[in-house]
């Protein structure tokens, strides 16, 4: 089994979402000093502190930890949005949507 790095795996994910180290330490509302300091002396974040991070990102911690690409995560994020909104919308709206998509696949 290979050992999961979990400061690889965060900077994979702010190369994916084009952020910096200050950028995640905003949004994830953790002290820049935190983020800099763990990474420099390779450290591995607490339990609550990675949650932070996770949720920055916009995923859970199980999300974290699964065997998935980086650019898979960002991809499932995206989806959980549209499907925040689906719910929403109303039928008729649903149909439209529904009928764009299709449209937009048969021209790939």
């Amino acid at each position: 089994m290979n050992e999961f790095n979990v400061l690889e795996h965060i900077n994979k994910l702010c190369q994916v979402y084009g952020w910096t180290y200050y950028r995640l330490a905003q949004e994830a509302d953790v002290p820049y000093s935190t983020l800099t300091n763990m990474m420099k002396r390779n450290t591995i974040p607490s339990i609550p502190t990675l949650e932070r991070l996770c949720y920055a990102f916009g995923i859970t911690l199980s999300e974290f930890f699964m065997d998935m690409e980086p650019n898979d995560i960002s991809e499932q994020r995206s989806f959980k949005h549209l499907i925040s909104y689906w719910s929403k919308i109303s039928i008729e709206d649903q149909e439209l949507l529904l009928s764009i998509a299709k449209r937009l696949a048969k021209d790939k």
